[in-house]
């Protein structure tokens, strides 16, 4: 088993279908013990609802992004390419068409930040996500602390209320903090995965361009 994983060939594609399908069990497991259940009730202030549709939307642009480079991959392993097939193979990188790209060929350092450009997107949405957690956890201790200064004496049920509205307060800032953390972490740990990819096509790509440079039409 260990020795099929070091020596199966790169593919980003099915690495990111096992990274969605451990999400999605882990998702399931979350619903069928209530805690997701629980999360939409207990935040009044709904930003964990947000964050959750927000995860949800960049985890399957991820997967298109990652999608695209698995092909790359593929066709980067093909036993034998031709000068035309390296063309291809950046116009394919770029997103571009033959008119687009013309015959000018880019360095493999170019073709790197052009996608890597495309990944600043998630981590911009990670940085969101946390962002809102931290926005939750402000409205969540603003509620709490609120009922405080509406305290005209110590009674029993008096405090008893108090105590109650706080207790929602809290909920909603521990809520909102502990879904913007995970998943400001997992759109990252998502985005690095492509990143990484993008490391080993460029790697590949431009050892293809060396060896089929000797063969290039003048």
């Amino acid at each position: 088993m260990n020795f099929w994983i070091l020596n199966r060939r790169p593919d980003v594609w099915l690495d990111a279908l096992i990274a969605a399908g451990c999400l999605f069990f882990a998702g399931y497991l979350l619903w069928s013990y209530g805690y997701l259940l629980q999360l939409v009730t207990s935040d009044k202030s709904y930003l964990s609802i947000i964050i959750i549709i927000i995860f949800i939307l960049s985890t399957l642009n991820w997967l298109l992004r990652c999608r695209a480079l698995g092909k790359i991959q593929k066709s980067l392993q093909q036993p034998a390419l031709q000068f035309e097939d390296y063309l291809g193979l950046q116009e394919s990188l770029l997103g571009q068409t033959s008119a687009e790209s013309g015959p000018k060929q880019l360095s493999p350092e170019q073709i790197a930040d052009h996608l890597l450009n495309r990944h600043a997107f998630g981590y911009f949405i990670s940085d969101l996500l946390l962002k809102l957690g931290l926005v939750g956890t402000v409205i969540g201790f603003i509620l709490m602390l609120g009922p405080i200064s509406e305290i005209k004496s110590f009674e029993p049920t008096v405090m008893q209320q108090l105590l109650t509205a706080m207790s929602g307060g809290m909920a909603i800032a521990l809520y909102t903090t502990l879904t913007g953390l995970v998943t400001s972490t997992v759109v990252k740990g998502q985005y690095h995965l492509a990143d990484q990819s993008v490391v080993q096509i460029i790697s590949v790509f431009e050892r293809v361009k060396v060896s089929i440079e000797p063969s290039a039409p003048s």
